[in-house]
């Protein structure tokens, strides 16, 4: 069964402002607190994440679609501790009346747990993610 989890979080700062922070597939470890490396390695079209948390855990995910224009991108997960698979996400940046509002979806699978289990890591991870975008232009 799919399990879908979304997002949203309000900043205060034009949609531009937040996207020159996060908008750069590669500048996770930069806004991330979970997040010690990003390293982005590129193949032509192709453009793949090579992360490595603070914890330790490894993770790879590719980009599967970019759009600067729009503010956001589509990613999907190849290799990760999290239970889960099929992981597809859209992270995106809108205009809101307060500034902008980020918002991180994502559609998967759970693997080897309940699915609640699946969407409460997942979104404990985009949490802590927008918490900290926030507080950045506080």
């Amino acid at each position: 069964m799919t399990v879908e989890v979304e997002r949203k979080q309000t900043v205060r700062a034009t949609p531009e402002e937040v996207w020159a922070v996060v908008g750069d597939f590669g500048a996770l470890a930069d806004w991330h607190p979970a997040v010690a490396v990003c390293d982005v390695e590129r193949h032509g079209e192709i453009v793949h994440r090579h992360i490595r948390t603070v914890d330790g855990a490894e993770m790879l995910e590719r980009e599967i679609g970019d759009h600067p224009d729009d503010h956001s991108y589509t990613y999907e997960i190849l290799s990760s501790p999290l239970p889960v698979r099929q992981y597809r996400s859209i992270f995106r940046v809108v205009p809101d009346d307060e500034g902008a509002k980020v918002i991180w979806s994502s559609t998967f699978e759970a693997e080897g747990v309940p699915l609640e289990e699946a969407a409460m890591a997942i979104t404990a991870i985009y949490d802590a993610g927008l918490r900290s975008i926030a507080e950045r232009f506080a």
